[in-house]
C-alpha cells in the first residue's frame, strides 16, 4: 500500500488533502448552489411546458433527490473518507458517518432510480402505450422504488468493533494525522468489503440493466421513426429529445460513475492519498447544480 503520496510516512500536509480544504470548498459550494437548486425547482414546477406534463413530476422527483444527495455530500455530512480504509469522520452539520454513508448511498440509487422512471415514462409515452408492458410497468417501478431504501441497509448492521478496526485502519495508513477536525472521532464503517460490494453488485443489476435497455429502445424506435415519418417537425422535435436523453446519459457518466470509478481504483489498487479522495467527494457533491441545469434544459425542449 502507498501510504503517502508525499512519502517518508509522515503526515500529508498539503491544505488541499486537509479536512479544512474540504470543508471550506463543499460549504462554498452549498452557498453558490441552494440559488441555483432553487431556482431549478422553480423551473420545473411552474416553468414546465404543458406539453411535458406526463414528465413534469418525474423531472421534479430526480430533482429533489438530486439536491438532497447535493445538500448531504456538501454541507449536512461531507464526508472525510480515509480511502482505501473504509474509515473517515464528518465535516458537516450532523456528525454520524455512518449514518450519512447510508444517506449518500441510497440517495445515489434514489437518483439512479428516477432516472430509471424517466427513461421508462418517456419510452411509454412515446412509443408503448398500447402494449401489455402498460400493465406490468406500475408494479415494476412501486418494486424499484422499495427496494431503494433496502438496498445498502446490510452494511449499516454489520458494525465492526471500534477500538480494534481503528488500529487495523491505522497501520494501513501510518501517515494519518492524530489530529482530526473539530475533535471528532474516526469510524471505521466496515471491514469485510464484501457486503457492500454485494449491495452494490444488486443495486447496479436492478437499476442500471433496465435503464440502458429503456435508452436502447427510445433510440431504435426514434431511429425506426425516421423511415416512416414524412413531417420535419415531428423528427424536429424527436432529434430534442434524442439531444437531451444524450445529455442526460453523458451527465451521468462524467458526475455520477467517474468519482465511483476512481473510489473502485483506490480500493483495488490500495492507493492512499487524500487529496484525491477529497477531489472525489467534491466532485460528487456537484451532482445536484449538474442535475438541475440538465433538468432545465430538457424542460426547455417540450417534447411528449
Amino acid at each position: 500500500m502507498q501510504s503517502c503520496i508525499i512519502g517518508s510516512g509522515t503526515p500529508d500536509s498539503r491544505y488541499i488533502a486537509s479536512p479544512e480544504f474540504l470543508a471550506t470548498v463543499s460549504y462554498l459550494a452549498t452557498f453558490m448552489e441552494f440559488p441555483i437548486l432553487t431556482y431549478g425547482a422553480y423551473c420545473i414546477t411552474f416553468k414546465t411546458p404543458n406539453k411535458m406534463g406526463s414528465v413534469k413530476w418525474l423531472m421534479f422527483n430526480l430533482h429533489f433527490w438530486s439536491s438532497l444527495s447535493d445538500l448531504v455530500i456538501s454541507c449536512i455530512g461531507i464526508p472525510f473518507i480515509l480511502l482505501p480504509a473504509p474509515a473517515g469522520y464528518g465535516l458537516g452539520f450532523v456528525d454520524a458517518p455512518r449514518l450519512m454513508t447510508y444517506c449518500m448511498a441510497t440517495l445515489l440509487a434514489a437518483i439512479a432510480a428516477s432516472v430509471l422512471a424517466l427513461y421508462e415514462n418517456r419510452f411509454f409515452i412515446l412509443f408503448d402505450q398500447k402494449s401489455r408492458w402498460m400493465a406490468i410497468r406500475k408494479p415494476f417501478l412501486l418494486f424499484i422504488f422499495t427496494i431503494v431504501p433496502l438496498v445498502f441497509l446490510p452494511p449499516v448492521f454489520n458494525t465492526p468493533d471500534q477500538e480494534t478496526s481503528l488500529q487495523i485502519v491505522l497501520r494501513q495508513i501510518p501517515c494519518q494525522s492524530p489530529d482530526t477536525y473539530k475533535n471528532r472521532k474516526i469510524h471505521v464503517l466496515l471491514l469485510d468489503m464484501s457486503i457492500p460490494l454485494v449491495c452494490i453488485a444488486i443495486a447496479t443489476t436492478i437499476l442500471a440493466i433496465p435503464t440502458i435497455t429503456f435508452c436502447a429502445l427510445i433510440f431504435y424506435n426514434l431511429t425506426m421513426l425516421k423511415k416512416r415519418i414524412n413531417s420535419e417537425k415531428a423528427m424536429e422535435a424527436h432529434k430534442k429529445f434524442a439531444k437531451a436523453l444524450t445529455i442526460q446519459s453523458a451527465f451521468l457518466s462524467s458526475v455520477v460513475l467517474a468519482p465511483v470509478l476512481v473510489i473502485r481504483w483506490i480500493m483495488v489498487t490500495h492507493h492512499h492519498d487524500q487529496a484525491l479522495n477529497n477531489f472525489v467527494f467534491i466532485t460528487l457533491s456537484l451532482h445536484g447544480v449538474g442535475s438541475t441545469i440538465m433538468m432545465i434544459y430538457i424542460s426547455t425542449q417540450a417534447i411528449l
